[in-house]
């Protein structure tokens, strides 16, 4: 069973996917939450397998949990709106595994 912690500022697409990946075979939502300092604490204490990651979150953004988590990631896939080549890589440099930029099909989570 994979463990996916949802972070995203938007309350209807975080629950859109949540309930995406719940119904799906393995996968087990342990979490989801709407800013980055939540984040950050969600992140240690359920321990996800995989973090799905906004990079506008209020309080830190997605670009700050990664620095503030470094060492203790977990594989993180970073779900955007923002489509800068250089926000992209800041994020694949500070830990991110995969950039998904918004709008997305869900059957590509």
């Amino acid at each position: 069973m994979i463990s996916v912690l949802v972070v995203d500022d938007n309350l209807e697409l975080s629950g859109i996917i949540a309930k995406y990946l719940s119904m799906q075979k393995d996968i087990e939502v342990c979490g989801v939450c709407y800013d980055g300092k939540r984040a950050v604490d969600l992140v240690r204490e359920v321990r996800p397998d995989l973090l799905l990651l906004d990079l506008g979150l209020p309080l830190l953004d997605g670009l700050e949990v990664l620095d503030a988590l470094r060492g203790e990631l977990p594989k993180v896939l970073v779900i955007t709106a923002f489509s800068r080549q250089d926000i992209l890589q800041r994020a694949m440099q500070k830990g991110a595994s995969y950039c998904l930029v918004k709008p997305f099909y869900l059957s590509v989570l």
